[in-house]
């Protein structure tokens, strides 16, 4: 990511980590509706969870200026992830319930130099996570 990139990020997800719960609440109904078993993978309170998520993705933001840190970090955490059973396939429902998400919580502030920024976010996570994610079982033709 390019430093313009990564302030960028930086500077919305200020705004909504302003709105940590709404947002947290937003992603889960996104990848709900994309089809993603939330319930499995957060245990507990949602909320609790969500708090979590939201601190976990602001650790992330504040790590992208350190790939040497936030790379491992990121491999770790898929690890964790394909453990509980996320699928490679899932990164991109994920990506876009978090994308979605984003841009409802920065309402007209969400342009285009916005967005590039946050898709770059997300491919550098996805494309880390997807080292120790599973792929899906293939299915067999009838």
């Amino acid at each position: 990511m390019t430093p313009r990139q990564i302030y960028l990020v930086r500077q919305s997800f200020a705004l909504v980590a302003a709105q940590a719960a709404q947002a947290a609440a937003r992603l889960f109904q996104h990848l709900s509706k994309a089809g993603l078993a939330v319930a499995p993978l957060f245990k507990g309170n949602l909320q609790d969870q969500g708090q979590r998520l939201m601190n976990l993705l602001g650790a992330v933001v504040a790590l992208l200026d350190k790939p040497e840190q936030l790379l491992p970090a990121l491999h770790q955490l898929g690890g964790q992830q394909a453990a509980r059973g996320v699928l490679a396939d899932d990164c991109d429902a994920a990506a876009t319930a978090l994308l979605r998400t984003v841009a409802e919580s920065l309402g007209e502030a969400f342009d285009e130099e916005i967005c590039d920024a946050w898709c770059e976010l997300i491919d550098l996570v996805s494309r880390t996570l997807l080292v120790t994610a599973p792929q899906a079982p293939q299915r067999l033709a009838a």
